[in-house]
């Protein structure tokens, strides 16, 4: 209330010091009358007469509005944030926007006036300075609102100050912004043909180039160290790398941002379109579906490579496999195009399956050498299930079985399994002597006497040792050794056998692959590197580089001239990290 008053009282001194009271009103009134009368009736000129001055008017207003327009765009490039060379620029161009603003157009026309007499060039003038204000503060404001990463890739790409400016003005800014812009223009010619009448004296009183991908200003993990804040660009010219960066490029029309995030090479998975194709038992979807879907949660994951991991033997666990099954996914597998992800097979045989045999040496014989083939053998007893009671557990947890159905059914199925050990020679056999035309990985091994079978049988890859003996073994054969991601997130194994992160703390692992779970992959990786268990570099070539050289891939998996464009931006969340973007030879996502 006295806040109010005094208010009040302060208004009540301001009309008493100015001498405004209603006597003075009253007395202005006869000179209002006066003017009135000398001004009325109005006096127009003729219809010829008319039409030429509003066209000269017209023509003030559009000459003025395009030189606001003009000054006002290299203004706002000075006076945005985002564009201005140094604080000074800025500082400079912004104040001159401001003081355009604040002088009245009267009082710009009135100095030209002065300087160049009544007529067009004085209104021209004044309002095209005038709007300047009010241009020049929309279009910077615009400027500093536009997507970054364009730009920052033409710069990342080499281009100079000259050359990325007119490419931002056409991919930079958003569709919205021009018409915006488009708007802003036409207030602006609105406000000088109101404001032209008074100015003239003879009027009435009163998104890299196209052919370049980069990457601005990433960390990446490439070879033996982290590469700090940088710019990564793949030419067009060259390198095959290159040449695919430029297919993402006209596809995606943009650049990545690195913004200080971790960079990496695409990744390899394996497994999971079992599961994608039976979601739970009794729903089995269309196997062509389940690659789609499961390509959705691939490229979420930041992988680019999969090898499908496809059964051939005969079960009925609670994910049914059959030689016929695996027939047709390969099939499958073989005609699905156009998707992002380059889709692979990993052949998964059973060596006690007679079928599966005779089905596998049918479809080698089918596709080129080097195929990706695992043998293995989950009796129970041996291997992965070396402590049967681990596989009992399973059973009673997956099927509801009691403690003594699960043994009987364990000890059913062992008697069953034994009875085809010359099959397994058979298979063993028959590896060994296919070895040199394919890539032939051993599943599980136990022992450093198995990892000797093995090298004996020309395997190139251990993988999943149960042992701490069976992995060092492996290591000095010279043999990669592969653990699941999944053991390295919940720290040990879920059947008692070695745990990931002791070996890879030992220096063991030379790759990590997904196992049924794609996402697992770069969680693991940056787990490990938080542990201390590796450095960030080679945590990220646990999932990189070392994938690549279990598959025989000798063309991705590092950040090398030449190789296989793929690329993943990634933010280092806590406690789990985030894939933002991904640049493959195939597509941009």
């Amino acid at each position: 209330m006295a806040a109010l008053l005094g208010l009040l009282g302060l208004a009540g001194w301001a009309f008493a010091a100015l001498s405004i009271n209603v006597a003075t009103l009253i007395d202005s009134g006869r000179n209002a009358a006066d003017f009135a009368a000398r001004m009325l009736p109005l006096d127009f000129p003729t219809a010829g007469e008319l039409l030429r001055l509003t066209g000269q008017t017209m023509s003030i207003v559009i000459c003025a509005t395009l030189l606001s327009v003009v000054l006002s765009t290299g203004l706002a490039v000075l006076a945005a944030g985002n564009t201005a060379p140094h604080r000074g620029a800025r500082f400079g161009a912004r104040t001159v926007i401001v003081a355009a603003r604040a002088v009245p157009d009267v009082v710009l026309a009135t100095v030209f006036f002065r300087l160049f007499g009544f007529g067009a060039l004085a209104g021209v003038l004044a309002m095209g300075l005038h709007s300047v204000g009010m241009v020049g503060k929309l279009y910077a404001d615009a400027v500093e609102q536009i997507d970054e990463g364009p730009r920052e890739a033409m710069r990342a790409g080499g281009a100079g100050r000259g050359s990325w400016w007119p490419a931002c003005c056409r991919r930079c800014c958003p569709r919205s912004w021009r018409p915006r812009c488009t708007g802003w223009t036409s207030t602006c010619g609105s406000r000088s043909s109101s404001a032209s009448w008074v100015s003239t004296g003879s009027a009435a009183p009163s998104r890299p180039a196209a052919d370049r991908v980069c990457a601005g200003h990433p960390r990446s993990g490439a070879g033996d160290r982290v590469r700090g804040d940088h710019r990564a660009r793949c030419g067009r010219r060259g390198a095959r790398a290159g040449r695919r960066c430029c297919r993402a490029a006209r596809q995606a029309r943009r650049g990545l941002r690195g913004r200080g995030r971790p960079g990496c090479r695409g990744r390899a998975a394996r497994h999971g379109i079992e599961n994608e194709q039976l979601p739970r038992p009794g729903a089995e979807l269309p196997i062509e579906f389940a690659l789609l879907s499961f390509e959705g949660k691939l490229r979420a994951a930041g992988v680019t490579t999969v090898f499908h991991g496809i059964s051939f033997e005969d079960t009925h666990h609670d994910i049914p496999r059959s030689v016929g099954q695996a027939e047709k996914t390969c099939e499958a597998i073989d005609a699905y195009t156009g998707g992002l992800v380059d889709h692979r097979i990993l052949y998964r045989l059973d060596v006690r399956s007679p079928e599966a045999l005779s089905a596998l040496a049918r479809r080698l014989d089918q596709v080129p050498d080097g195929a990706l083939v695992s043998h293995e053998d989950h009796t129970p007893g041996q291997g992965q299930y070396a402590v049967r009671e681990h596989y009992e557990r399973y059973l009673m947890g997956s099927r509801g079985m009691s403690d003594a159905e699960a043994r009987e059914h364990v000890d059913q199925l062992i008697a069953d399994r034994d009875g085809r050990l010359d099959i397994r020679e058979e298979a063993l056999v028959w590896l060994a002597a296919r070895s040199a035309r394919i890539r032939l990985l051993g599943h599980d091994p136990s022992s450093a006497a198995e990892i000797a079978e093995l090298r004996d049988r020309g395997c190139a890859v251990a993988e999943f040792p149960t042992t701490i003996e069976a992995a060092e073994a492996a290591r000095a054969h010279g043999l990669p050794v592969v653990i699941g991601a999944p053991n390295i997130l919940r720290g040990r194994s879920h059947n008692g056998n070695a745990s990931g992160r002791d070996l890879v703390g030992r220096g063991l692992v030379t790759a990590l692959v997904s196992d049924y779970l794609p996402s697992g992959l770069l969680a693991a990786a940056m787990l490990l590197a938080e542990q201390g268990l590796a450095t960030l570099p080679a945590a990220i070539g646990l999932v990189t580089a070392g994938p690549a050289e279990v598959a025989g891939l000798p063309d991705r998996g590092r950040l090398e001239p030449g190789l296989r464009a793929d690329f993943v931006l990634v933010e280092p969340r806590r406690p789990w990290p985030v894939v933002r973007s991904v640049l493959s030879s195939w597509g941009v996502w």
